[in-house]
């Protein structure tokens, strides 16, 4: 390296290390999901290191995938242990980690994922025993009962020492390639204090599964409203629900003060009491999703009560009749957010809960089948996002004719055919973020959109999967930047693996930024990370 840039860059360190932790802890905040580079951070010296651990640590990666440089962490945990927990573990010809951890690192731990702790554990177990020990134990599917002895042993031995020196805000319960339940932490001591700062908790087993493998979840379930009540996002998930998890889950959210996230995806079984336990946190609850929920004949009246409800989703939701929604007409709801994303839910209803969703509604995400009332969007007139999925090609021009005259900024349209037609004559003005998922269409026809486009886009997106076609579209895309002079990232949907090395991708690179856009995903997990 040049020297004269190796001095630049020790005197950026330096100037760096002159700010106040607070300061600092501010700058390694923004790369709490990027634990690559917090890591390198903690090798810069002993002042960055001392800031960026518990970062680094916060939300340590349980995950087999993750091969990265450094020790595994349930390598590190093990040698953080207590001598009785070591020689416990030593006993079951554990390998025990010689070295001397430098930080207490699981008083940094605020999230626990048991599904990656398991995988992790297995790893790095098959990773540290001898090729006889592994040819004895066999620590590959399925796992002979000597191994699960010993895999729930250090796990066992994991949680005790998280509940005694973590603060844990997350636990994420959910179903292990193994089969390995979580350990029976209720006879743990401390037990109250070790989890009494739980924010976030995320469910999802089967309740057959419950009662055969997973039975201390359920013991622990069961006892979590009188270990915590301050939970404040909550997701729960299964495909099939039981009277007793109907009974737990009901007991979980009113035993709650201040629930403010609410994920609930449930199939078949009975939920009306879980539905119904939402009357307890109606003046706290900020966000509710909702998905593949069968609502007949349950009441919806707890939403005339929910003033601070900004976020309402619905995916691939059935049920839902005039007649529930009306109790609801007299006190309106106040949303910013609104996800309809389900096909089966009639016209009328989408429409009235679109006028029920308030004035103030800015985003709008919506499954159309059919035909919605003309002035429907006359309820919603500050609108600045929408996002149309059409499933009726016959709806897509009343639809976007309507949509014309509102302040969007950001537009998406997923379709089967080619809408650029209709949608050269109704861009909204104001639109600076457009992105078309449809039909394969020609060349000419985003030509024809984007010649007399006077909407100041900003980043436009295609989701077409033929290179052939989409090759054609950037020297149009080029002459719209260099006329227009607004536009600054486009993405197509093919772009990855060698196609984004094509010439006609490396002369658009020239002018905007060039992107991969996210694959669409319908569930919404919010709990990734520490909020």
């Amino acid at each position: 390296m040049d020297p004269k840039i190796l001095s630049n860059k020790r005197k950026i360190i330096a100037s760096f290390s002159d700010l106040p932790p607070e300061s600092m802890n501010e700058i390694f905040k923004n790369f709490q999901d990027d634990k690559l580079s917090l890591y390198y951070c903690s090798l810069v010296n002993r002042y960055w290191c001392q800031l960026a651990i518990p970062w680094l640590w916060s939300q340590p990666i349980f995950n087999s995938e993750s091969r990265d440089e450094y020790i595994s962490p349930v390598e590190t945990l093990i040698s953080c242990l207590d001598n009785n927990s070591k020689i416990k573990l030593s006993e079951l010809r554990i390998p025990i980690p010689l070295h001397r951890p430098l930080f207490k690192y699981a008083t940094f731990i605020k999230k626990l994922d048991h599904a990656e702790l398991c995988a992790e554990t297995v790893m790095w177990l098959r990773n540290g025993l001898t090729r006889e020990q592994l040819r004895i134990m066999r620590v590959v599917l399925p796992l002979s009962l000597e191994v699960k002895n010993i895999l729930n042993n250090v796990i066992t031995e994991l949680y005790k020492h998280f509940i005694k020196n973590s603060n844990l805000q997350m636990i994420i319960l959910k179903g292990t390639g193994w089969g390995l339940d979580i350990p029976n932490i209720l006879s743990i001591n401390n037990l109250r204090s070790g989890i009494s700062n739980l924010r976030t908790l995320c469910y999802s087993i089967q309740p057959t599964l419950q009662i055969q493998i997973y039975e201390n979840m359920l013991k622990f379930l069961e006892l979590l409203p009188n270990l915590c009540k301050d939970i404040e996002n909550l997701e729960l998930s299964m495909n099939i629900i039981d009277h007793n998890l109907e009974r737990i889950f009901y007991n979980i959210i009113s035993s709650q003060n201040n629930l403010t996230k609410f994920i609930f995806d449930c199939e078949i079984g009975p939920i009306s009491k879980i539905i119904n336990s939402l009357y307890t946190q109606t003046n706290s609850i900020t966000f509710i999703e909702f998905r593949n929920i069968d609502f007949y004949s349950i009441s919806l009246e707890f939403l005339i009560h929910c003033s601070n409800l900004r976020d309402l989703r619905l995916y691939y939701c059935k049920g839902i009749s005039l007649q529930q929604l009306l109790p609801i007409r007299s006190s309106p709801l106040n949303l910013k957010t609104l996800y309809l994303k389900s096909p089966v839910i009639l016209s009328e209803v989408i429409s009235l809960i679109i006028e029920l969703a308030g004035v103030k509604l800015q985003n709008l995400f919506l499954t159309i089948n059919t035909y919605l009332f003309d002035n429907i969007f006359n309820f919603c007139p500050d609108l600045k996002s929408i996002d149309l999925d059409f499933r009726n090609e016959n709806i897509i021009i009343p639809i976007l004719s309507s949509i014309k005259i509102l302040p969007l900024e950001y537009l998406a349209i997923h379709c089967c055919t080619n809408p650029l037609k209709c949608l050269k004559d109704n861009l909204p003005l104001t639109l600076k973020h457009l992105e078309i998922d449809v039909g394969i269409f020609q060349a000419e026809d985003l030509e024809d959109l984007l010649i007399d486009c006077q909407a100041p886009l900003k980043t436009m997106i295609i989701r077409e999967g033929l290179r052939r076609i989409s090759d054609n579209y950037i020297p149009i895309l080029i002459d719209f930047i260099l006329k227009k002079k607004t536009l600054q990232s486009v993405g197509f949907h093919f772009l990855g693996g060698s196609s984004s090395f094509s010439p006609s991708i490396q002369e658009l690179k020239k002018y905007v930024k060039v992107i991969k856009p996210s694959i669409h995903n319908t569930h919404t997990y919010l709990w990734s990370t520490i909020q």
